[in-house]
C-alpha cells in the first residue's frame, strides 16, 4: 500500500547534498543588491570546477584556474607564486596524499566593480588514510580576464579538526520543514540542528486523514569509531534503526537496518537524488522485511511552503 510506504520513507528519511546546492544557498543569501547574476553563474561553474580537478588529483587542471602570475598562500603562511608554483605545490601534495577529497561551502560572493569578485568560505579536507578531515576557512580574489573568470589569489586562513557540527555541515541544506502528501496519507518532517549543534534531529508524523497513525524522530550524527556519518530513528510503534551515509557526487547512499515493533528485521538501501534546491527523490531498494524481499519504489519530497502572513 502507499500509505505503509510513506511511513517505511519516513523511517528511514534522510539527506542528499552536494557542491552546488550549498553554494545556491550560499547566494541567495548574499545583499540582494548584487546585480551579477551571470557573472555569478560563471564564477559558480569555476568553483565547481576547481573542487572537481583537486577530488581528481589532477594538479594541472586545478592550477590552470589562476591567471598566470596567481598566488596560493596555505594556512602555514607559505606563498607559492605563478601557475607553474602552484601546480608543483598540489603535484606534491596529491602524491603524498591520494585521494584527498575537498568540499567547499561558500559563504559569501560579492563583486567589486565588473571585473573582480570576492569569495569567502569553508574548506573541509578529507584524507583518504584515516578519514580525517580539517576544515580552515578561506578567501579567494576572482578577476575576469578575456571574458573568462580566474583566481588571482587565494589564501587559507586557518585550519583546525573538524568538529562533529563540521562533518553534518554538507546536510545543513535540509533544515526546515517538509511534507509528502498522497490521496491516503501526508507525512510532514521537521529538521533542526540540536541545541549543542552536534546532531541534527528529525521529528516526523504520518496522518492518514485527520488520524496520526506514526510519528518518531531521528538522531544523525557523527561516529568516530566508523568515522562516517550515522543516523538512530526511532518511531511511535517501538521500531527502531540505525544507517550508514556514504556521500557520493550524486547525493548519499545509506546502508540501515531496522527492528519492527513485532521483532523482525528489516534493512535497506535508500539513494537520494536532488532535484531542485526544494526538492529529492528517494529511492529505496535492496529492501528486506523478516527475510522477504519488498520491491523497489521512488518517492519525491518537497520543501513544505511558509504559512501565509495574516
Amino acid at each position: 500500500m502507499k500509505s505503509s510506504r510513506r511511513i517505511l520513507l519516513t523511517i528511514v528519511f534522510g539527506l542528499t547534498c552536494s557542491l552546488s546546492v550549498a553554494i545556491t544557498q550560499a547566494q541567495e543569501n548574499k545583499p540582494k543588491t548584487n546585480p551579477k547574476p551571470t557573472s555569478t553563474d560563471d564564477i559558480v561553474r569555476s568553483i565547481q570546477s576547481f573542487a572537481a580537478a583537486f577530488n581528481a588529483g589532477e594538479a594541472k587542471k586545478l592550477a590552470a584556474h589562476f591567471v598566470d602570475d596567481g598566488e596560493y598562500v596555505d594556512d602555514a603562511g607559505t606563498l607559492f607564486k605563478g601557475r607553474d608554483d602552484i601546480e608543483a605545490e598540489f603535484a606534491a601534495f596529491f602524491k603524498t596524499l591520494p585521494g584527498t577529497r575537498l568540499a567547499i561551502n561558500v559563504d559569501e560572493l560579492r563583486f567589486i566593480g565588473d571585473s573582480m569578485a570576492i569569495e569567502e568560505g569553508t574548506a573541509a579536507v578529507t584524507h583518504a588514510s584515516d578519514e580525517s578531515v580539517t576544515v580552515s576557512r578561506y578567501i579567494v580574489v576572482h578577476v575576469r580576464k578575456n571574458n573568462r573568470w580566474q583566481i588571482a589569489s587565494a589564501r587559507d586562513l586557518d585550519s583546525q579538526p573538524a568538529s562533529n557540527h563540521d562533518r553534518l555541515k554538507p546536510l545543513e541544506w535540509l533544515i526546515g520543514d517538509w511534507v509528502d502528501e498522497s490521496d491516503e496519507s501526508t507525512a510532514e518532517t521537521s529538521i533542526r540542528w540540536s541545541a549543542d549543534g552536534n546532531y541534527i534531529i528529525t521529528n516526523f508524523n504520518v496522518n492518514v486523514a485527520t488520524v496520526r497513525v506514526m510519528s518518531g524522530t531521528q538522531r544523525i550524527g557523527w561516529d568516530p569509531q566508523r568515522k562516517q556519518i550515522r543516523s538512530w530513528v526511532f518511531d511511535s510503534e517501538g521500531g527502531f534503526g540505525s544507517g550508514f551515509w556514504t556521500g557520493t557526487e550524486a547525493g548519499w547512499i545509506v546502508k540501515a537496518t531496522s527492528v519492527l515493533p513485532d521483532g523482525s528485521s528489516g534493512s535497506t538501501t535508500s539513494t537520494y537524488a536532488q532535484t531542485g534546491k526544494d526538492s529529492f527523490r528517494l529511492t529505496l531498494s535492496q529492501r528486506l522485511v523478516a527475510g522477504q524481499p519488498l520491491p523497489d519504489f521512488s518517492i519525491d519530497v518537497v520543501r513544505k511552503p511558509p504559512p501565509v502572513a495574516r
